[in-house]
C-alpha cells in the first residue's frame, strides 16, 4: 500500500514540474515566439510519462527540454498564432467600449475566430508531436480534424474553459494545475485519432 502512495505522490510532484519546465519555457521564448516548443514539450512530456518504464526513469526537465529544443525550429508559427490571439482579444476590449450597431456582430465573429484558433492551435501541437511532415499538411490535417471531429473538438473547448475559468477565481491554482490537465485532457481525447489510422 505504501509504494501504490508513493507512486502517486511521486506523479504528482512530476506533473508540478512539468508544469514549472512548461512556464520557464514559455518564457523563454517570450511567450509569442514560444507557443508551438513550450505547447509541443508539454504534450510529448505528459505522454511519455504516461508510457514511461519504472525501471528506466528520467528526469522531467532532461525531457521537457529534449522536446522544446526538438519544436524550437516553429517560432514563426509559434508567433503567427500569438498575434491573431493578441488581436482577437483586444479587438474585443475595444468592441466591449463601443456603442455601434455592429459591436454584438463583430465580437460574435472575433470570438469565433478565437476558438477556432484556440482548437486549431491544440490540434496543431497534438499532431505535430505524433507525426514527422511539414508545418503547412500539419496545419491542413488540423483544420480538417478540427472539423470533422466535432465531439472531440467540443469536448476541448469545454475544458479550456473550464481552465479559464479556473484562472479567473484561483490564478495561482490556475498555474499549478493548469499546464498539466491541459495536456493529459489533449492526449486523452486525442488519442483515439491516432489509433484510428
Amino acid at each position: 500500500m505504501n509504494s501504490k502512495l508513493f507512486e502517486f505522490f511521486n506523479s504528482v510532484y512530476k506533473y508540478f514540474q512539468v508544469s514549472f519546465y512548461f512556464w520557464v519555457s514559455l518564457l523563454k521564448g517570450a511567450i509569442i515566439y514560444s507557443l508551438i516548443p513550450a505547447f509541443s514539450a508539454l504534450l510529448l512530456t505528459i505522454k511519455e510519462l504516461h508510457e514511461e518504464d519504472k525501471e528506466e526513469e528520467q528526469h522531467v526537465k532532461e525531457m521537457f527540454s529534449k522536446h522544446y529544443h526538438t519544436f524550437n525550429r516553429f517560432k514563426f508559427v509559434s508567433f503567427i498564432y500569438s498575434i491573431i490571439v493578441i488581436t482577437s482579444f483586444s479587438s474585443l476590449y475595444l468592441l466591449n467600449r463601443s456603442t455601434t450597431s455592429y459591436a454584438l456582430l463583430l465580437t460574435m465573429l472575433i470570438i469565433y475566430i478565437l476558438i477556432m484558433t484556440v482548437l486549431l492551435f491544440t490540434y496543431t501541437i497534438y499532431y505535430l508531436g505524433n507525426h514527422d511532415i511539414e508545418m503547412k499538411q500539419i496545419i491542413t490535417i488540423s483544420f480538417v480534424s478540427m472539423i470533422r471531429k466535432f465531439g472531440k473538438s467540443l469536448m476541448l473547448l469545454i475544458f479550456i474553459i473550464a481552465l479559464l475559468l479556473l484562472a479567473y477565481y484561483n490564478f495561482l491554482l490556475f498555474m499549478i494545475i493548469s499546464p498539466f490537465a491541459y495536456g493529459i485532457s489533449v492526449n486523452g481525447t486525442l488519442q483515439s485519432i491516432l489509433e484510428e489510422k
